[in-house]
Order: C-alpha cells, then structure tokens, then sequence
C-alpha cells in the first residue's frame, strides 16, 4: 500500500513537473512553428523565372533577323536622314537609290525618266542631255526621236550611237546613263504594310520588302526603349512582339513571287540570297513589277535538317529543293560531320509511315549525286564525338609570363604550369589565387547558366524547412565554379598533395598583394591600413578610430584572404588582405526583456514549487 502511494506521488510529481515545465516549452514551439509556417506561406516565391530553351530552329531565326534587321535599319536611316534610303511618299522619290557597283548594260532595262547625255567629240564638241519621256523614246536634237523603253542599257547605246552616226559623220559619239529612274513597285500579301513603293531601277526586291516591313513610329520607340531597359538583347524585332494584338504569321522569305508587266512571273528566295550572297535569287525590280508575299508555312511546307550542319534548323520548302540547297542555306557541314551517310527521313500518309534513305553526302558535293528532297522531309547528318586535339589553360594575375598554355589533358599538374609562367612576381597574393573551371554542360542544356535553375535541381529532392532553404540559397547565390586548390600549402609548405590536376580551359588567377588589412563593422573610419609589424587586432581598430558605442567587442572576427574563413582573434594572425569584422550589438526593445524576465520568473516558480512537493514526499 505504501509502495502504491509512492508511486501515485511521484505520477503526481511528473505530471505537475510536465505542466510546470514541458507544457509551456512545447507551446512556444508550437507558437514558433506557426508564426514560421505562416511566414513561409506569405513570402513571395524567389525560385526560378522560368525561361524557355534556347531555340533549336537556329536556321530560321538567323535569316529571319537578317530580314528583319534590314526594316529596322531603313527606319533608322529615314529617321536620322540618312542618304540612301527611301520614303514610301511622293516626296521622297527623289532620295539617292544605293546600287550594287556599277550598271550591267546587258541586264539594266530602260524606261520612262532614265536621263542620257549624248556627246559628239569631233572639232566641236557637242553634248546633249534628255531623259526618256512618258512614251518611253528619248528626243536628241537634229537626230530625232528614238524609242528606248524596255530595251537593255546595251542596245539603246547601240541604236542611238547609231542614229547619231548618220547625223555626225566625224568625231567620237559617247552614250551614258546620267541618272537612273523612280518608279513604282506594288507589294501585297502578307507584309506588314502592303501596298505601292518607291525603287529604283538599281534596287533589288529585298530593299523594297524591307520599305515594306518597316516599322512605323511607335514600334521604333518601344524597340529603342527596350534596347536601353536591356543592352544585351538583340534590337531586331518580331512581327508579334512589334504589336501584341497583330500576331500574324510571319512572312515568307523563300516563297515570294516577283511579276513583270510583260507577264514574266520570277521566284525570289532570299534565304538562298543571304545564304550565298548570288543575285539569282534576289533579283532588280522594274517598272510594274508586283512584289507578292505569302505567309510562311512551316507546319505543311518545309524541311528540317540537324546534326553536323553549321545552322540546323527548319525552313520553307521549295519545289526542286535538293541536299545541294539545304547544304547551301545551312552553310555546309560541320567539321565533325559524317558525310558518307546522311540520313533522310521521309513521311508517308499517316504519321507512322515513313522510310529512311542513306545519301553519300560526298557525291552532293562533288555534283555526282544532287537528292531532290520532298516537302516535310527530315534530314539528319551524324556527327563523330569531338576530338580536342589542343588543351589549353590560361594564366593571368602576377606571374612573370602571363597567357594561355598548353597541357595534356587528365596530366598536367598545377605546379607545372605556374613554373611555364616563371612561377609568381614578388607582389603576388597567392594565398588569395584561384582557379575558375568552365562547366562544359551549359553547351547542351542552356539552362545550367542560369543559378536559379541551379539552385532549384538542387533543392528539389531536399526536406529544408524554411530556415535552412534561406542559408542554402545564400551558400548558391555566392557560388562560384571555383576548383578546390590550397596555394599556401602547394607553394609555400611544399606539399605535393596538394597539387592538382588541371582540366582544358582551367583559368588560374593570381591577384595582387595589396599589404593592407581593411576594417570595417563599428568603427568610426572603416577602411585599408597599411600592414605594420607587431600590431594586433586592437591596434588596427584604434587606427579606424575605435570602437563604436553600438560595438560588440566579444564578437570580433578576423576573414581570411584566401580561404574568407571568419576565425577569432586569438586563433590567428593577421596577413595581408585580411579584413577585420566589427559586428553591431542586437537592439532589443523592452517586449524582450520582458519576455524574458517572465520566462526566469516562470522557471524559478517551478523550480521552487518543484522543490516543496519533494519536500512533502520526503516528509
């Protein structure tokens, strides 16, 4: 019975012990979990802004913003007054007309406005200057009236050298062109403002395209405006990001049709053009001719090409397109391609009927064999793995010969190089060197550049709460692709354990010695002061001009040049480029203390009504 008593007594004990003491403790915990929880479901989300992958279609954003630039840059000039490039308006029409060298006589087409002089060189000289009239003959004085429209350069001085002979019987006739016609060129279909444009004879289709495509104003300042918010971004345009509320389909680059008057219907492919640079495909515009645009289409119409090209993508297809062509706009092969074996894939019908066809990509460039490809195919030309022949890293800072070396890759040792470069200048800091290694992946997966996404891969598979995610994210914020190296203990200590081996592209920083301690944190001067024997953290603290009166002088630290560790002052001495942190004092308003002071309050009450339970036990 005693012994039930007891043990009903200390069931007490333990229980008045749980409410005196564990009871509040967990519900402070609690009220802490809470406020924390609620906190972390408040604050914002920092992770990654997502950020799509950089387009594999690098074909076709290259000659569209070739395209497109060319707009911007006829804008530009008719904003700035540039010379050389034209108004759409009636007033414009007399702006110079930027040619392509001199005229071909054989291909230069005249018509109505051409202006010719006419000189006869004999005992004395004679020199007559007309332009060809509405009618399309051009009136020489005591020689006639001589029809010129539609005939090349060539024959018209043929036939009015001619005319000329049988007035003039003596003496030298000359026949030039002087200044080349304005005339109207119509654009439609899908452009940005269709409708007719001012050329020259000397102008090609590409020039009047881009009249067409030009942004108008408004555009001009939202593109200026987004330049100067972001210097980094390309200043070309896209149709849809010029309006938001216009997301047309873009316009057609290869498929664009040039009519004549007299009936001629031409193609113009200006990928082909900015591609080779030939004027077949980006032919001169004349009088009348219609410039036609369709949309691109790049779902039904097109062909695809990836692997060892220099600019894989998609672009539109075209009747009688051959590998020849594709080679062309993809500007050739790469130098690891496997060009004995490409590789076409070609769709039938139905999505799951499709046959493979292996091309000697050998005998298209020696013209033997030309595959005609058909709309929608794929082609794949295999690549072999990339064989770096030359391994190279790069050393700068204070070294006797700073610059690239070379190494043999998975071999070549620390030491070794930095004894290439005649080993460090007396003013080196070489506790404070390091070394920055490239992460090769950011080629594949463009997203590795972003630390966000970094941090986030990381982070994923982790159970942090809140607090700990904070410190994670500040550890990823400062994180550099740094190689783990110890410089004292290599060169100064003579360890051969801790030299490295150096990967290609490796760059080794060797900073220089500043002889200085900063001091920064409470003090009246924060700032360098110059290293000076025998003195301790205080003396450079008095320097600074001592402590502060919000100084917490127990919580002194000393960061370390080379390894930024934070070591107490009597753990360490101090070396140049060392700084020394002076930390603040916490301000706590009265809620604290008063926190505080109930929380003692409580304990002590416990404690002594603790002790007079064991009292009366006892007794």
């Amino acid at each position: 019975m005693a012994y039930e008593e007891k043990s009903d007594r200390l069931l007490l004990v333990g229980l008045v012990f749980a409410i005196i003491f564990i009871m509040p403790l967990t519900g402070q915990q609690v009220e802490r979990y809470q406020a924390e929880r609620e906190r972390e479901l408040r604050s914002p989300n920092r992770f990654l802004t997502q950020q799509p992958f950089d387009r594999l279609d690098v074909l076709g954003s290259y000659y569209r913003r070739a395209f497109e630039q060319q707009a911007l840059d006829q804008a530009t000039a008719l904003r700035r007054g540039i010379p050389g490039y034209m108004d759409r308006t009636e007033d414009g029409l007399r702006a110079a007309a930027l040619q392509d060298g001199a005229i071909d006589p054989e291909q230069y087409v005249v018509g109505p406005y051409d202006v010719f002089t006419v000189g006869v060189w004999g005992e004395i000289p004679l020199t007559y200057t007309s332009h060809v009239n509405p009618e399309g003959s051009l009136h020489i004085p005591t020689v006639g009236v001589i029809p010129v429209a539609g005939k090349t350069l060539k024959e018209v001085r043929t036939e009015v050298t001619a005319a000329v002979r049988e007035q003039y019987l003596t003496g030298d006739i000359s026949v030039s062109l002087e200044q080349t016609r304005m005339f109207t060129v119509h654009v439609g279909g899908n452009i940005r403002s269709p409708g007719p444009y001012p050329a020259s004879a000397v102008q090609r289709v590409d020039r009047v395209l881009a009249l067409a495509h030009m942004p108008d104003e408004g555009e001009l300042q939202r593109i200026q405006q987004r330049y100067l918010d972001d210097p980094e971004r390309p200043h070309y345009f896209r149709q849809e990001e010029m309006n938001p509320h216009n997301r047309e389909r873009d316009p057609s680059l290869r498929n664009i049709v040039l009519k004549r008057r007299n009936g001629d219907t031409l193609h113009v492919d200006l990928i082909r053009y900015y591609a080779t640079g030939n004027t077949i495909y980006n032919p001169y515009v004349q009088d009348g001719d219609r410039i036609i645009v369709r949309p691109e289409d790049l779902r039904s119409n097109a062909v695809s090409v990836y692997g060892g090209v220099r600019l894989p993508g998609r672009f539109e297809y075209h009747p009688g397109d051959s590998i020849n062509v594709l080679l062309e706009i993809a500007q050739g092969f790469t130098e690891n391609a496997i060009r004995d074996s490409i590789e076409i894939v070609r769709f039938g019908d139905e999505d799951n009927n499709y046959q493979r066809i292996v091309v000697n990509g050998n005998d298209v460039l020696n013209g033997s064999n030309n595959y005609v490809l058909q709309k929608n195919d794929r082609v794949f030309v295999w690549e072999r793995p990339e064989v770096r022949r030359e391994h190279t890293v790069f050393v700068r800072g204070e070294v006797n010969y700073a610059g690239a070396f070379p190494i043999v890759d998975g071999a070549t040792k620390l030491s070794t190089v930095i004894e290439a470069a005649g080993s460090f200048t007396r003013d080196a800091a070489v506790a404070e060197a390091k070394i920055f290694r490239q992460n090769n992946n950011v080629e594949w997966d463009p997203l590795l550049s972003n630390p966000d996404y970094q941090r986030l891969s990381d982070l994923r598979l982790s159970r942090m709460n809140m607090e700990a995610r904070e410190y994670f994210n500040f550890e990823a914020a400062i994180r550099r692709d740094f190689v783990s190296v110890n410089f004292r203990r290599l060169f100064f200590e003579n360890d051969p354990d801790a030299d490295i081996v150096l990967q290609d592209g490796d760059v080794i920083v060797i900073p220089r010695r500043t002889n200085t301690v900063y001091v920064f944190g409470q003090v009246a001067y924060p700032g360098y002061i110059d290293i000076q024997p025998g003195w301790d953290v205080g003396d450079y603290v008095d320097r600074a001009g001592g402590l502060s009166e919000a100084a917490k002088s127990r919580g002194i630290r000393i960061i370390k040049a080379g390894t930024r560790e934070w070591v107490k002052p009597r753990n360490t001495s101090l070396e140049p480029g060392d700084s020394i942190w002076v930390p603040r004092k916490r301000d706590r308003d009265s809620g604290y203390y008063l926190a505080f002071a109930r929380d003692i309050l409580q304990i002590t009450t416990g404690l002594v009504t603790f002790y007079f339970i064991i009292q009366n036990l006892a007794d």
